[in-house]
């Protein structure tokens, strides 16, 4: 075979240059005008520590292309773009960065069209974990992890979809002088689209109609040649082990125990050592401010203590290595612990259902694993759960036993005591209990006590929002596409449910629902009564006081069939203002709570709960604030001279909860509003089209 044959692997609707590369040489890419299929590229030459980055220059794009620049193994499928498969990593056009599937990260990407040129740079070689970062024209945009311990699996690898498309790519062997950026040069940094900055007076500024944080980042991590303070008052930084840092092999980047400290006014003012993750630490700012000045200083700061001190006293050290004793699980699993996550196969002989179970809690400090699928057969499943010590023998998936929760692989679906039922439903993916069906299972878990820090999730981000299957995003505009043939109802939920730091959402421009916790001594997520409020145009129209069931309300988008857009908008999430005073929350608890006496007392003589949910019934719940009720009576006296008050209460029902959005929709909105004083709130808006 030729040796230009040996470099490419190409999908069928491509055609590009395949002679061999050379200094500052482009090779032309093409995607034929009518392909619509995802078509991969890839060079058979990984990316090295020699060479690290190729580029890509964007000829033309037509207006629904898609295009994905990444790296990328020799297994992936030619019509999956790099990023959505495990092990590999991508920037598309989109704006997206994707990393194992994942687009959460410190960092955004921003879109790119014809015109544009592009890279990828792997900036750390890790054993386990490696750090890319991916670069427009010139400047960096984002960085990511790239989860493949064999650097061989480092191919360079484009994705096209719809041409026609053209490029020119400049493969690793063709880059002449490698990029290099410096943490002291503020226009490297990594910023999103909603921050500028202004070189004369050094300064970032933010949009000042964004809503919420954004972010700015360094273009390198810490090493050990930095010291870094950011602003005139506050600094962050960090300090390696003196006895490791003076071997000739030592690697600033690689994972380790450094001591992290934050000063105030070059003052030491706190310290603690922390498990650094491969690829170092990177300097970040999330601020709502709409300015930040960074300002790197070369002075050294004086230490307060010593690493060994500060690790000796007072700061809590990394959790030690686990040991075998440490789980149950069934005979035929083979577990290999390593330093950051276990891997556990089941052979390939081994039918039925196999259970590992580590015997360390979750605790509100460590309440986060997970687990990568690195093979499993089509008829093979796995189930992902918590349970506790006493879960039976190890031969039943959790979430199908009492006291249990389990994700289960093969139908999409999270049980809780055997039941699955919920707002939203999971997704198929083709405790930990393996179901082996004549193929062998292998996955790697990374357990609670070996996460860094957990995922993080915004909600105003629409893509962290629980969405349907096959539905798609649009990012900038917040408008979420679903599938035009569905006939069932689908449901959208944000990732977290209403508390005090994500305190309303409403529905269209006009229509809102929010929260009002009258106990501040409780957790946002314990059971506790709550003050629901309808908003009519920002103005509270009803208010329902409900008990909230553990964990809290979510809030919860129903799109009836023929409904397949919804843009959600984010401008109002945090409540500033509100009209409910003192003496308002005081008649309305009260009022709940005589109303919670009495449904008591007909339970007692054997009255049925179930006749409370009748639709006579359900409007009583809803009533307007208390300072118009009168209003709203003369108003309604006016309109049917013969209709008496309604009388305001409450059930509580924690196993069935009503449906607000039901209650909502089956009472005269018109009629209260108009009676309803206008009060200015802030609450964050969905459309439904």
């Amino acid at each position: 075979m030729h040796e230009r044959k040996r470099l490419y692997r190409c999908a069928a609707d491509i055609r590009f240059d395949d002679t061999v590369p050379s200094k500052g040489k482009i090779l032309d890419v093409h995607l034929k005008d009518f392909s619509e299929t995802c078509n991969c590229l890839q060079y058979q030459r990984p990316l090295t520590r020699r060479r690290p980055c190729f580029f890509v220059h964007v000829i033309s794009l037509a207006s629904t292309s898609q295009v994905t620049i990444g790296i990328a193994g020799p297994d992936i499928q030619d019509d999956i773009p790099p990023g959505c498969w495990n092990g590999t990593v991508g920037y598309s056009s989109s704006g997206q960065c994707y990393s194992s599937h994942k687009t959460q990260a410190n960092t955004s990407c921003q879109k790119f069209t014809a015109g544009d040129w592009l890279g990828v740079q792997v900036t750390y070689f890790g054993k386990d974990t490696s750090t890319v970062l991916f670069l427009k024209n010139g400047v960096p945009v984002a960085t990511r992890y790239l989860f493949e311990a064999d650097h061989k699996h480092f191919l360079p690898t484009i994705a096209l979809a719809n041409g026609p498309v053209t490029l020119g790519v400049m493969w690793p062997q063709a880059v002449v002088t490698l990029p290099s950026y410096s943490e002291r040069n503020m226009q490297h940094w990594i910023k999103s689209a909603a921050v500028s900055y202004k070189r004369k007076k050094n300064l970032f500024s933010l949009d000042d109609k964004t809503v919420g944080q954004s972010l700015v980042q360094s273009p390198c991590p810490f090493s050990k040649e930095v010291k870094m303070e950011a602003g005139q008052r506050m600094g962050f930084g960090i300090q390696y082990d003196p006895e490791q840092r003076t071997h000739s092999d030592f690697e600033d980047k690689e994972e380790q125990l450094v001591l992290c400290y934050v000063t105030v006014d070059s003052e030491i003012v706190f310290a603690h050592v922390m498990l650094q993750p491969p690829g170092g630490w990177f300097p970040r700012s999330d601020s709502t401010l709409t300015g930040l000045t960074p300002d790197d200083r070369d002075s050294p700061l004086e230490d307060r203590d010593s690493f060994q001190d500060s690790n000796r006293h007072g700061h809590k050290p990394v959790s030690g290595g686990l040991i075998l004793d440490q789980f149950r699980m069934s005979e035929k699993l083979v577990l290999d612990i390593g330093l950051v996550y276990t891997r556990v196969t089941l052979p390939r002989q081994a039918n039925g259902i196999h259970v590992i179970q580590f015997s360390r809690p979750l605790t509100p400090r460590d309440n986060y694993f997970d687990i990568e699928v690195k093979a499993m057969g089509d008829s093979s499943m796995v189930c992902v759960g918590i349970a506790d010590s006493s879960f039976p023998p190890l031969t039943r998936f959790p979430g199908k036993t009492k006291d249990t929760l389990g994700y289960n692989s093969r139908d999409g679906r999270m049980y809780s005591n055997n039941k699955d039922k919920g707002n939203t439903t999971g997704k198929r993916y083709g405790k930990v209990a393996i179901c082996g069906n004549g193929s062998e299972v292998i996955i790697d878990i990374v357990w609670q006590n070996r996460v860094s820090d957990p995922p993080v999730f915004n909600v105003t981000n629409v893509e962290h929002w629980c969405l349907p299957e096959e539905s798609t995003v649009d990012v900038v505009n917040n408008i979420v596409y679903v599938d035009h043939g569905h006939t069932e109802v689908e449901t959208i939920q944000a990732p977290y449910s209403l508390h005090r730091t994500l305190k309303a959402v409403k529905k269209t421009d006009l229509m809102g629902w929010g929260l009002l916790y009258p106990d501040d001594t409780k957790h946002h997520d314990a059971e506790q009564l709550v003050i629901c409020y309808l908003t009519i145009n920002r103005s509270v129209s009803l208010t329902r006081v409900m008990y909230q069931p553990p964990g809290g309300f979510y809030p919860v988008i129903l799109l009836p069939p023929g409904v397949h857009r919804v843009k959600l908008n984010f401008d109002a999430t945090i409540i500033t203002d509100h009209p409910f005073t003192p003496e308002m929350v005081k008649q309305l608890l009260t009022t709940a709570e005589e109303m919670i006496t009495e449904e008591e007392r007909q339970v007692s003589n054997g009255a049925d709960p179930e006749d409370w949910d009748s639709a006579e019934n359900k409007g009583k719940y809803l009533r307007p604030l208390p300072i118009t009720e009168k209003a709203v009576e003369r108003f309604r006296e006016k309109l049917n001279p013969s209709s008496g008050s309604e009388v305001p209460g409450l059930r509580r029902k924690t196993h069935k909860m009503a449906n607000l959005v039901e209650l909502m929709m089956k009472v005269n909105l018109d009629t209260n509003d108009q009676a309803n004083h206008a009060c200015e709130t802030t609450s964050s808006i969905c459309t439904i089209t």
